[in-house]
């Protein structure tokens, strides 16, 4: 076989593998259709929403020496409510300056948790375990869980694909 035949045959098969494993084109478009779809709708909330961070501002520094609390309460319901937490992070390093904000969101942050980890672990998991009990996915994750705990969860706060309040 000659050095031109054979880098013809090598083509072919990654051009087939290429091939195969490509997506159509119609699941390519929607997929970057929904990429903008998402990014427009982020815009248009992020626009409408940012209008009430200075009244949400001009509120908390109104409370006086009560405004740290009321906001480190504030960020507690979010992170038990899946909200995402950027966004008042931020607003508190506005606020209170960063080192004071930094640690009014640390506060709010680690008292959301536990309260997260308190409603996760004594008032849902029964009902949680009841929807998933036919789950062998589930049944992998919380063995693993169980097994690795620590781990696991570090490495889940190391991915930006999980939320911090998930």
């Amino acid at each position: 076989m000659s050095p031109m035949s054979a880098m013809n045959a090598e083509t072919s098969i990654l051009t087939t593998q290429t091939n195969q494993n490509s997506q159509p084109l119609w699941r390519r478009i929607a997929k970057v259709g929904g990429i903008a779809v998402a990014l427009g709708v982020l815009v248009f909330l992020g626009r409408e929403l940012g209008g009430y961070v200075p009244k949400f501002v001009e509120w908390v520094e109104g409370l006086g020496y009560w405004g740290p609390l009321v906001f480190a309460i504030g960020y507690a319901i979010a992170t038990v409510a899946f909200i995402p937490g950027l966004i008042l992070s931020i607003a508190a390093g506005a606020i209170f300056g960063i080192f004071k904000g930094a640690l009014v969101v640390y506060v709010g942050a680690t008292v959301g948790s536990c309260a997260a980890f308190l409603i996760a672990r004594y008032l849902a998991r029964e009902s949680i375990e009841r929807r998933l009990e036919n789950s062998p996915k589930f049944k992998v994750i919380d063995r693993a869980v169980a097994k690795e705990g620590l781990k696991i969860v570090f490495l889940l706060r190391l991915s930006p694909i999980f939320p911090y309040n998930l």
